[in-house]
């Protein structure tokens, strides 16, 4: 019966010749929420790295422009501030990667690559918010709405991750 129960009495997930118990694809249904968890989490980053993030003379600042200011200045002098300062314009790419491993079916890269990325980009954001809202700088504030975003959207990526990985594979 198409949407109805099958001869077991148990619900079907596909109706017609090819319908099967619900029990037979444990787990198979969570990817589509896992999915929808990382592409949230992307939109995030992306929209929150353009959100502004520091205010000097009346005028809001996004993550770019901070980050370009802060390589120049040579105001962090270590090489993980500086690598990720080297990285920065790249997040929205970046961000991607495990979107495009997700349609290449590749869910383990895809969940992995989520969950490295959400927690790298979240941990920036927040070491960000903490450096930067210490600093007494006359005329200058942080502005924490696009580290926040970020450090949402980072987190929200990195739920997606877990979940993909939590999920079993479709029987082949």
């Amino acid at each position: 019966m198409p949407g109805g129960r099958n001869r077991t009495g148990t619900l079907a997930v596909v109706s017609g010749a090819n319908a099967r118990p619900a029990a037979g694809r444990p787990g198979v249904g969570w990817f589509v929420p896992a999915l929808g968890l990382g592409i949230t989490g992307v939109v995030l980053v992306v929209l929150g790295t353009f959100l502004p993030w520091i205010s000097s003379g009346g005028r809001m600042y996004r993550s770019y422009a901070m980050a370009g200011l802060v390589d120049r200045l040579h105001v962090v002098d270590s090489g993980l501030a500086d690598g990720l300062l080297a990285v920065w314009p790249f997040v929205g790419p970046l961000c991607l990667v495990p979107i495009v491993l997700a349609a290449l079916r590749r869910r383990r890269a895809a969940a992995t690559t989520a969950i490295v990325i959400g927690l790298v980009i979240a941990a920036a954001a927040a070491v960000v918010l903490r450096y930067a809202g210490g600093l007494q700088v006359p005329g200058v504030s942080v502005v924490t709405t696009g580290p926040w975003a970020v450090i949402a959207g980072g987190l929200t990526m990195t739920a997606g991750g877990v979940l993909a990985l939590a999920v079993r594979p479709e029987p082949v």
